[in-house]
């Protein structure tokens, strides 16, 4: 979870240049619990 888009589109271009298909950059407040989804 990021706030900022900027960073979260350069998160999002790491984990693909990685290969992590199981993770997700999501943009929002972390602090607004409605925003992260279930945990797992």
């Amino acid at each position: 979870m990021e706030f900022d888009p900027r960073n979260a589109a350069i998160a999002e271009q790491t984990v693909r240049a990685a290969g992590l298909s199981g993770v997700e950059v999501r943009v929002g407040d972390a602090a607004l619990t409605d925003r992260t989804g279930k945990a797992r």
